[in-house]
């Protein structure tokens, strides 16, 4: 008897006999049985027609899940851990998988509940405080996330990453000092963190620290040699920092002039920042051309063009840009 017809009698009858496992299929008929299960509604159906079968179906569905997740088919792995989590509702672990798939798509209050659920059923591991309290980041909870994150280094004090998470926040409220605390603590940690160096770089140019943070993004590169960030924000800062003591334009050309390789020669923000790096070094003509050229993204001009046509203004009169303080 087919699945569906099985499906349709459980519809119309309510209920019905099914032989245990062991006396109607085989292992590899039983498998491709729950193959044939696609959503959750279907997998409660399912449950019904395999007496004794739960731990098996478990095991299962969790691995077929983890396979969704880890070719990034979140939605059907999302459907497998609801399966497991409908076959052993008392288990931690398929909460915390469905957390991450959750985590994964931003949907940031399903993955919380669920996140919820598997550390109240005992599970307490570091990377499972750091991704909840990603979670609350991306629901605007930032005092949560902190909690999380600062549990997340309570449990391993050398988990980099959860030092410059909570930097981040720290950050985004105003609180420079603990921000700095952290970045520096994640980098002590871990020296060759991109993130944690590249974001410390930012933080000092925010507070005006030009020199401190041309070194972040030398540094940076250093840590990631196929990352463009580190190349950009270098060749920004080379180009037009406020200190004509740091300015280097032809070092600021050829970390440009990498950036836009990098990424194929086709982002815009790269080719206003080949453009400072000619005007820095004098050759007006490229910079107008190549800030023209970023500007013909209509992504680009509509978050950057009012600065951007000042700057184009700038070049075709044969003026550098310089930056005058903190921002872009």
């Amino acid at each position: 008897m087919s699945v569906c017809i099985l499906l349709i009698q459980l519809c119309i009858v309510g209920s019905f006999e099914v032989a245990p496992r062991s006396q109607c299929c085989s292992k590899r008929s039983f498998e491709a049985l729950a193959l044939s299960i696609k959503n959750t509604r279907a997998t409660r159906f399912f449950l019904l027609l395999t007496n004794g079968a739960k731990s098996n179906l478990s095991s299962f569905f969790s691995k077929r899940g983890l396979r969704h997740y880890k070719t990034d088919r979140m939605d059907m792995a999302i459907s497998d851990f609801s399966a497991v989590i409908l076959l052993a509702p008392k288990e931690a672990q398929p909460y915390i998988n469905r957390a991450d798939a959750f985590l994964a798509k931003h949907e940031y209050r399903r993955a919380l509940c669920d996140y919820n659920a598997g550390i109240r059923l005992g599970l307490n591991h570091p990377v499972i405080h750091f991704n909840r309290g990603l979670a609350n980041q991306g629901t605007g909870e930032l005092v949560g996330s902190i909690a999380d994150f600062t549990r997340s280094i309570s449990l391993d004090p050398k988990y980099s990453n959860a030092y410059t998470a909570r930097a981040s926040i720290y950050r985004t409220l105003g609180d420079n000092r603990k921000a700095l605390e952290d970045y520096n603590k994640s980098i002590s940690v871990n020296p060759d963190s991109f993130i944690a160096v590249y974001n410390r770089g930012l933080l000092y140019k925010e507070l005006n620290q030009y020199e401190s943070a041309i070194k972040d993004f030398s540094h940076a590169i250093d840590c990631d040699s196929d990352n463009p960030l580190g190349f950009y924000r270098l060749a920004w800062e080379l180009s037009t920092c406020a200190s004509s003591r740091l300015r280097d334009g032809k070092s600021a050309l050829k970390h440009a002039e990498r950036a836009c390789k990098l990424t194929d020669w086709r982002d815009p923000f790269c080719f206003t920042v080949l453009a400072a790096a000619y005007a820095e070094c004098g050759n007006f003509d490229l910079a107008v051309k190549w800030q023209a050229e970023a500007l013909s993204n209509p992504q680009y001009a509509a978050v950057s063009g009012e600065k951007a046509l000042i700057r184009l203004n700038l070049y075709k009169h044969r003026l550098p840009y310089r930056e005058k303080g903190n921002g872009r």
